[in-house]
């Protein structure tokens, strides 16, 4: 399956942007059931992030909203100690093995930088909505040492539990909901508050 998504390609630098916890509660979801093939719902932020160990060094198919602003998942999310917010930092496969990290496939680089490319159009826009997406991918995560300690984050400054190494963005949709302002992207920068 392609993303339907017909965009100016842009430059491949590394994206430091989050797939938010859409589908926790408080949050907007964008949860898609099952599939007529019977296959299981994609994971939500939260139901990974809740289960990380379960989850960490497998493929797998997450939905979520693309924005770098959260809608917190309860209860926090607590891990060695530290807290974190309920994001997945999303990078490509050249990204993941330079920094030495393993992976057995290649993002599909056009998916991804469409994707890209769709937020900062809709941010210019100064748009209200929430753009919802479905992504395949390989999840790292921080790992915990023996004596309780975090080692490792990812995304800017490690702030980040976890990341996902896209191997293909299998859908986009956009919400008309008021919920995330895209345009603040450009007014703000990244940040995680709302």
């Amino acid at each position: 399956m392609r993303t339907r998504l017909r965009v100016a390609p842009r430059s491949s630098a590394p994206a430091w942007l989050f797939l938010a916890a859409a589908a926790c509660p408080l949050a907007l979801s964008c949860a898609s059931g099952t599939g007529d093939d019977g296959e299981m719902a994609p994971l939500s932020v939260c139901g990974l992030l809740q289960n990380l160990a379960t989850y960490t060094g497998k493929m797998v198919t997450m939905s979520g909203v693309y924005w770098d602003s959260l809608q917190p998942c309860r209860p926090p999310l607590v891990i060695g100690g530290v807290r974190y917010p309920y994001a997945i930092n999303l990078t490509g496969s050249g990204t993941a093995a330079r920094e030495g990290m393993p992976v057995p496939f290649t993002t599909d680089q056009k998916g991804f930088e469409d994707l890209q490319f769709l937020e900062m159009r809709e941010a210019r826009a100064g748009r209200r909505e929430a753009i919802c997406v479905v992504i395949r991918g390989l999840v790292h995560a921080a790992h915990v040492r023996g004596d309780g300690r975090v080692f490792g984050g990812y995304g800017h400054l490690g702030a980040l539990p976890a990341e996902l190494v896209v191997d293909r963005v299998m859908s986009v949709s956009i919400k008309r909901t008021p919920v995330y302002d895209y345009g603040r992207l450009l007014r703000d920068g990244t940040s995680f508050a709302r």
